[in-house]
């Protein structure tokens, strides 16, 4: 992303512009951006403005203009520049320019006495900018490396649910066992109860036969 073309106008006409030094050998280039601009603010000044800043894209290339009339302030970039970016970089151009166009004006060449000035705006803009990408690419991988950590808890708790819930099947088996032994112990108690009563009634039926052949034995006698 590149600063490459910024201008000041009264009304229509173009007052002051500039492009980074590196852009300077290419003059049909320049020349094109100066036509283009002016043709922006053809249009922008043949309708009513609702809007102090405006946006737009043509040719790949990212406008943003500044209305405070009889001032227009327009930078260019080489690709998409946020709108803040673009706002605030007028803003300050704005600012530097509007406390000194009265007496800039009355200056022979007042483009070549304020260029160099708007080309160190755009240069510092332009290390803003360049920072930028550095600044979010070291939050994308603090952000990476917080989604690997939250990844790792993840699948520490769903390797934990999985024990929790192989601990709980665990008990359910030895809730069941339970249910069951207690099953088993009814039976057999009442099994045992059954034996029992059956050996106390033939015990008591053996003993009255044993009685009554007694007696029957001593009679005869």
């Amino acid at each position: 992303m590149t600063l490459i073309y910024s201008c000041v106008a009264q009304n229509q006409r173009i007052v002051a512009e500039a492009v980074p030094p590196s852009f300077e050998k290419n003059i049909d280039e320049c020349a094109r951006m100066s036509r283009e601009c002016e043709s922006v603010l053809e249009k922008l000044h043949s309708a009513p403005i609702t809007s102090n800043f405006m946006a737009f894209t043509s040719i790949n290339q990212s406008f943003f203009c500044l209305v405070d009339l009889p001032m227009t302030y327009i930078v260019v970039a080489s690709s998409n520049l946020s709108r803040s970016q673009g706002q605030q970089f007028l803003e300050d151009l704005k600012s530097f320019f509007a406390n000194k166009y009265e007496v800039l004006q009355q200056i022979p060449n007042v483009t070549q006495k304020i260029k160099p000035n708007i080309q160190q705006l755009m240069a510092e803009y332009q290390l803003q900018i360049t920072a930028q990408p550095n600044k979010f690419s070291g939050i994308k991988t603090d952000i990476n490396q917080a989604k690997d950590k939250l990844s790792e808890c993840v699948e520490l708790l769903l390797q934990r649910g999985d024990k929790l819930n192989s601990l709980y099947e665990e008990v359910d088996e030895l809730k069941e066992m339970t249910v069951q032994f207690k099953r088993n112990s009814g039976e057999l108690q009442k099994s045992f109860c059954r034996r029992s009563v059956k050996y106390f009634v033939w015990s008591g039926i053996a003993l009255i036969v044993i009685i009554r052949l007694a007696v029957v034995l001593i009679f005869e006698l």
